[in-house]
């Protein structure tokens, strides 16, 4: 009988590290992230084309910076391969900035330039679709991880805001901002992605980072022309940092 339990136990010992490994591998991983997006369109659009009859000289293009937040779910395919989705609220657009020569801003080193701010706002429910590969030996408390994938999305809030600077001389208050719909975005567009994330091991709870760029395959606007004939062929491109937890 003490026989048979040592050999049992000599062929279990070879197998042993491999249980406790399997233990800890989720198959599923369930995760929540958010971060910032800096996004622009790919050409100067409407009023804002250099070429466009009325274009004032002083435009020039600048990023929009905004947030996203959702959920992920990864699923391990092997040891090193993985598919995820997420749902994402991802706010993207433009903006531009005009020189405002009506308004008297006094700084620390007197008077200042005043800019008028445009911001196109076109915010998105995203569901990207992601492959990915783990360079990291699969034995490390770490990943790193590249993937790609596509994110089918819904415009869910288009809008365009105008900013105007807020004198801080003189007896004039300045202009009210504005604010209303952005008309002719498309409403379903998908984006090309591309990323990496970086991060621990969950074995409960782990952290990791996320850098990505995306691409919009439409154009953001369904008309390649506005009634005055100004352009609205562009796309949109997006790079986003996120933070999130993987459990």
């Amino acid at each position: 009988m003490r026989k048979t339990l040592f050999t049992c136990l000599a062929l279990l010992l070879p197998v042993l590290p491999l249980l406790a490994q399997s233990s800890f591998v989720k198959p599923v991983i369930f995760g929540l992230k958010g971060g910032l997006n800096a996004s622009f369109f790919t050409k100067d659009v409407d009023l804002f084309d250099p070429a466009s009859s009325g274009n004032d000289p002083s435009f020039r293009r600048f990023l929009r910076a905004a947030a996203f937040a959702g959920i992920t779910v990864d699923y391990m395919v092997g040891e090193r391969f993985s598919v995820g989705a997420e749902v994402l609220y991802n706010a993207r657009g433009m903006a531009y900035r005009q020189k405002n020569n009506s308004v008297i801003m006094i700084g620390q080193n007197g008077a200042e330039q005043a800019y008028n701010y445009f911001k196109y706002k076109v915010d998105y429910l995203e569901l990207p679709l992601t492959a990915g590969y783990n360079v990291l030996p699969v034995a490390s408390d770490n990943w790193l991880t590249g993937y790609v994938g596509l994110a089918p999305a819904i415009a869910i809030n288009k809008a365009v805001k105008l900013d105007y600077p807020k004198p801080n001389a003189g007896p004039w208050e300045g202009q009210a901002d504005k604010s209303g719909n952005l008309d002719g975005v498309r409403t379903f567009n998908t984006s090309m992605l591309a990323g990496i994330q970086f991060g621990g091991v969950p074995s409960f709870v782990g952290a990791y980072a996320d850098l990505r760029a995306s691409y919009t395959l439409f154009p953001v606007f369904t008309e390649n022309n506005s009634l005055s004939g100004n352009n609205l062929n562009t796309r949109m491109l997006s790079f986003s940092f996120g933070i999130g937890l993987k459990f």
